[in-house]
């Protein structure tokens, strides 16, 4: 579904990827870890369009899309969400979901029909009884679920999550790994970055750890989670 050859991006002096090769395929949860700055929001922004990769290649269902804006990629079936939600402060709930639903993968749809697809989305997310008020009445668990419900309207078939568990509290935790299995089970690919290491390994079907811009192991989370390189990555090498 989605590989990423050899990419490399720089930023000035700095080389945040320094050659990484994934590939994602249909119907995985691919769990993306690694120390801070290894590069997993990096290569995301690559993916997504938000920057373009210094040299390499992606590919999404044979097609190569490295270099094209984010709108382009979203519209070929990629969507995300931010660590930090981005709703349109000055809008409803259901008119921020609206708007994604009208400018996401489906084409030509009226804003009566985005308006019923909004509504739909915030009931598979349970934000429906918010559907009217302003995004600013919403908590911060809320808002990642707005996030995700955005994101869902534009009907990807690949959705990536960067570090949606960030701030919340055990329970809030708790439904948003209920969610995320709710939406996998809908038929959509996820990559989830993620810092919370009893999340996504329970969540994950394969994970891929990155250090300092480099893929250092992938395979399942139990195995993983006791390669030598990853334990050292993670608490130094004197724990390895």
């Amino acid at each position: 579904m989605l590989t990423c050859h050899n990419v490399i991006k720089d930023f000035g002096g700095v080389r945040a990827l320094a050659g990484v090769t994934i590939t994602v395929h249909e119907g995985e949860i691919v769990g993306l870890v690694g120390p801070n700055g290894s590069g997993k929001s990096t290569l995301i922004n690559n993916i997504t369009g938000l920057t373009v990769p210094t040299a390499g290649g992606i590919q999404f269902l044979g097609q190569e899309i490295a270099g094209n804006p984010p709108h382009r990629i979203n519209h070929m079936g990629i969507a995300r969400t931010y660590q930090i939600p981005r709703p349109f402060s000055t809008m409803t709930v259901r008119e921020n979901v609206e708007i994604s639903a009208l400018f996401g993968m489906t084409q030509g749809i009226s804003q009566k029909e985005a308006k019923q697809q909004a509504i739909e989305w915030l009931d598979f997310t349970g934000l429906s009884s918010y559907a009217n008020l302003p995004v600013t009445k919403l908590n911060l668990h809320q808002r990642k679920f707005l996030e995700l419900s955005r994101a869902l309207a534009t009907k990807p078939s690949l959705l990536l999550l960067d570090e949606v568990m960030a701030g919340l509290n055990p329970s809030e935790i708790d439904e948003s790994v209920k969610m995320i299995r709710k939406v996998h089970s809908s038929g959509v690919t996820i990559v989830i970055v993620e810092h919370l290491m009893r999340v996504v390994t329970s969540l994950s079907t394969r994970m891929v750890v990155l250090d300092q811009g480099r893929v250092i192991a992938e395979g399942l989370p139990e195995t993983v989670m006791k390669d030598p390189l990853v334990v050292g990555a993670y608490l130094g090498k004197d724990y390895a």
